[in-house]
């Protein structure tokens, strides 16, 4: 347990307390656009640590990248939470209202707060771009922090107040970078992580706890798990200027709360730590990034612009119309042009489907929305891309709408001639396929998944082939009695400079 010394603050509250004016559509749209100027720095640096163009950022920009993105988020929250108040005191007062007025009223209040959810997952899909350059050689601690639910919200109230007092004044120390979760999706285990600046691997995790000394101090206790002592990070020790006060005690609640917590830290890093397997493939996968920035270049209002990306992918884009800020709702014109504009769609179509072939199934999807934006440990974070970071600000504020068209029947058909019974299922997806192999009975399930990588990841049809056909091979070498065995692979994607020779992964449960 590390104790700082109390902090003297007058902020009781991350939020102002005193009368806010009307929540309107202006304010919620002024709110978004502040963020969208602001996220455009941070979409740079990120995208300095992605690999795009490293000339993009200073040492110091990554070191003032957290402070910035959590006062985006911490902004954008203030007005989240007065919605959700006022939501409240409506409702508590719904018999005063005519009913019609009630009605309309929350439901502006709804739109308000999802457009602001939007924004808040969008900020933190920044974050996770960000802490993807310290955490992808720890995947296994990656999938260890998805196990938990993320969070929409900061802490409230004395909470955030303690977390960002310690962002604010600690960016690292013995030689280890703090990351702070609160401004990503996908670090949920814990409040901060200390990272090895040597070798870039995670060195422990941490959490915060803070309690009130008095109205004008509070105190912070950070507790540090790490699954070697040596990894743990030593603070200077600084005499005390006067007799420091023994730390307040945590109530009941929050202390059990604390040792649940803390147990999760502590069983998150032996689990990360284990040796899950003594086989490993890997190879060098090929994706659409090229693709995808040629079609947004060549975007415009006018129609979709389309670019066939191998046998199956094809992907459209197209330039809304005027200039449109981020926080602006979208005209009801826009919904009513789109059968013009995806005129060309039908016949774009045409060129990923196999004349010869049974197996054809094209499945429509998208780019930029929630499932683009969710944190995975599948593969790269979105703005962890090594893409303009222009080309993915575009399509993340909503400027260029991004449309995929995959035609899964392709690589279904490549299983096919490889020797395997396929079997679909009612939407025309690979459900499960069985090839005989010696005296084995090889049979691959939910092999669907690895086909979403296409459309998803943009990662090309041969690079999932070769994955497929690198684990059936790989079950070979298992050892099998009279019992079937269960050999379950998935992908870990990584950028090359990170690769540490695993990029699939094998586990045999039991």
């Amino acid at each position: 347990m590390l104790q700082f010394q109390p902090l003297e603050t007058s902020t009781h509250s991350t939020e102002k307390v005193t009368p806010s004016p009307r929540i309107s559509a202006r304010a919620v749209c002024e709110a978004l656009n502040d963020a969208e100027q602001k996220l455009a720095w941070c979409m740079r640096v990120v995208g300095a640590l992605s690999g795009y163009r490293f000339d993009e950022a200073t040492g110091e920009d990554v070191i003032e990248f957290q402070q910035r993105l959590y006062r985006i988020i911490a902004d954008l929250e203030a007005l989240y939470r007065r919605i959700k108040r006022e939501e409240k005191r409506l409702i508590g007062a719904k018999a005063r209202y005519i009913p019609v007025w009630f009605a309309k009223r929350m439901a502006q209040l709804s739109a308000y707060s999802k457009k602001l959810r939007d924004g808040l997952t969008l900020a933190r899909a920044v974050g996770d771009g960000f802490v993807w350059f310290f955490y992808e050689r720890d995947p296994q601690l990656i999938e260890e922090h998805l196990k938990l639910q993320p969070q929409l919200l900061l802490p409230p109230d004395l909470g955030a107040a303690g977390e960002r007092i310690l962002l604010e004044n600690l960016r690292g120390v013995d030689g280890k970078f703090m990351l702070y979760h609160g401004i990503t999706s996908l670090l949920r285990i814990g409040d901060f992580s200390f990272v090895d600046m040597t070798s870039l691997r995670v060195a422990c995790l941490a959490e915060l706890k803070t309690t009130r000394i008095d109205p004008q101090r509070i105190n912070l206790s950070l507790s540090i798990i790490s699954g070697d002592k040596d990894q743990i990070p030593k603070f200077p020790v600084r005499e005390p200027s006067e007799p420091r006060e023994p730390a307040p005690p945590l109530s009941a609640p929050m202390q059990a709360r604390f040792e649940r917590q803390r147990k999760v830290m502590q069983d998150s890093i032996v689990a990360a730590k284990e040796v899950r397997d003594g086989l490993t493939i890997s190879g060098d996968l090929g994706f659409h990034y090229r693709e995808l920035e040629d079609v947004v270049r060549r975007s415009h209002a006018r129609t979709f612009e389309y670019v066939k990306a191998g046998d199956g992918l094809i992907i459209g884009a197209w330039r809304i119309p005027g200039s449109r800020s981020y926080g602006a709702p979208s005209p009801k014109r826009l919904i009513k042009c789109m059968p013009e504009v995806a005129s060309d769609m039908p016949a774009w179509t045409t060129k990923i489907l196999d004349a010869g072939s049974t197996w054809n199934s094209v499945a429509y999807g998208g780019l930029g929305g929630d499932d683009s934006l969710k944190a995975r440990s599948t593969g790269l974070p979105f703005f962890a891309w090594p893409v303009n970071p222009q080309v993915l600000a575009d399509i993340a504020f909503e400027r260029v709408i991004i449309i995929t068209l995959f035609n899964a029947g392709h690589l279904i058909k490549r299983l096919h001639a490889s020797g395997y019974e396929v079997e679909l299922d009612e939407g025309g997806q690979l459900r499960r396929a069985t090839k005989q192999v010696d005296n084995k009975l090889i049979e691959l399930e939910n092999y669907s998944y690895f086909m979403s990588l296409v459309p998803w990841a943009l990662m090309t049809e041969d690079a999932v082939m070769s994955m497929i056909e690198q684990t059936i091979e790989a079950t070979k070498s298992v050892p099998l009695d009279k019992h079937p065995a269960k050999v379950e692979f998935r992908p870990v994607i990584r950028r090359s400079s990170a690769r540490d020779d695993r990029l699939t992964r094998k586990r045999v449960p039991g």
